[in-house]
C-alpha cells in the first residue's frame, strides 16, 4: 500500500474562509514557493483572507497590503490557523510603521519594552 501523505488538505489558502487569520507554514512544490514569493508571500506570515474566489485568493496583511494568489497555486500553500490580530503584529515589529505607536520627538517611533 501507498504511503499516506502528511499534506494538510483542509488547512490550505485555498480553504481559507474570509475573515480569517492564518499563519503561511510551508509550500508543498518549490515552484509554489517561487509564485508565493513573487506575490510578496513568504512562510511565517500572518495574513487575513479578504476574499476566497474560484480564480484564486485574497489576503491582506497587518500593514493592509493585500496579496492574492491564484487557486491552482493555493491549494500547495500549506496554513495554521492564529488567533493573532493585527495588533498582536505591531507588537511584533511586523506591522506598519505608524501602527506601533506615537513616534518621539526625534522621530522614530517607539516600541514596547523600549522605555519611550
Amino acid at each position: 500500500m501507498g504511503t499516506l501523505s502528511t499534506w494538510p488538505r483542509g488547512k490550505t489558502l485555498a480553504t481559507t474562509q474570509p475573515g480569517r487569520w492564518v499563519e503561511i507554514q510551508r509550500f508543498l512544490f518549490e515552484s509554489v514557493e517561487n509564485r508565493c514569493r513573487a506575490a510578496g508571500i513568504r512562510r511565517g506570515d500572518l495574513l487575513r483572507c479578504v476574499a476566497n474566489r474560484p480564480q484564486g485568493v485574497i489576503m491582506e496583511d497587518a500593514a493592509g497590503t493585500l496579496r492574492s494568489v491564484e487557486r491552482p497555486y493555493a491549494w500547495f500553500v500549506g496554513t495554521a490557523g492564529s488567533p493573532h490580530q493585527p495588533e498582536d503584529q505591531r507588537l511584533l515589529g511586523r506591522g506598519p510603521a505608524d501602527a506601533r505607536g506615537p513616534a518621539d520627538p526625534h522621530g522614530s517611533p517607539s516600541h514596547p519594552g523600549s522605555g519611550s
